[in-house]
């Protein structure tokens, strides 16, 4: 794990990751659409943190997945109250991902 010139924390394939490095925030939102794109909304769809949706059990389930399959993509920013974690799911043309936005800071060991 490594941060980069862009600020943002990049892992490396070698680096034991999991969704627990921000089991202590609490999840705002999570977006599932286009990677590398506008986030305005215009192509993906966001959805509010929930716990009890079935939706939102099945993005973490996937981003989960996704995160170890291909963690050397995996882009995690984290400022002083609040960040992010962008976990691409699919690499073909520009990409989908699935990014969740959090408060609090990452646990990184």
């Amino acid at each position: 794990m490594f941060k980069g010139k862009d600020g943002n924390i990049h892992f490396e394939t070698n680096d034991k990751v999991t969704l627990d490095i921000i089991k202590d925030c609490d999840i705002e939102q999570i977006y599932s659409g286009k990677d590398n794109y506008c986030r305005c909304g215009c192509g993906g769809k966001y959805y509010d943190f929930d716990h009890s949706n079935p939706i939102i059990k099945r993005l973490l389930t996937k981003a989960e997945k996704f995160l170890h399959k291909h963690i050397d993509t995996v882009v995690l920013y984290s400022g002083e109250k609040d960040g992010w974690i962008n976990i691409p799911t699919t690499f073909n043309g520009p990409g989908t991902c699935i990014c969740i936005y959090f408060k609090g800071t990452p646990k990184l060991n």
